[in-house]
């Protein structure tokens, strides 16, 4: 059976890129990889406020460390839907959001913020 979705590459094995250590590797288009880890509202912006919350994600580094200690999607959805109020409350501009769907459509995943707006 051939998988016409599939891609199909000549790789090279990680150590070294000599002939003798390539490979032939097989890739799935986007919509056949699982959609299941939830990214990080960190859009890579890092600066901080007086008030100690980033400009870019209106996180605090406390939040940013308990967001990668998060264990499961569930968790994760809801630390970002507590985000989104305190954004509001902030008053973080709506920036934020649009580089946050596009990060998630960039890893090919389903956007967290779809089921809160």
């Amino acid at each position: 059976m051939i998988d016409r979705d599939a891609l199909w590459v000549h790789a090279a094995l990680a150590g070294g890129g000599y002939a003798h250590q390539m490979r032939w590797v097989r890739l799935l288009p986007s919509r056949a990889l699982p959609r299941m880890k939830v990214p990080s509202p960190c859009i890579d912006v890092c600066k901080f406020n007086a008030a100690g919350h980033c400009v870019g994600c209106g996180m605090t580094k406390k939040q940013r460390k308990k967001f990668k200690r998060l264990d499961g999607k569930k968790a994760k959805r809801r630390f970002i839907g507590d985000l989104l109020a305190q954004q509001a409350k902030v008053g973080l501009k709506a920036n934020w959001a649009r580089v946050y769907r596009r990060r998630c459509e960039k890893k090919g995943v389903d956007c967290p913020i779809d089921r809160f707006v």
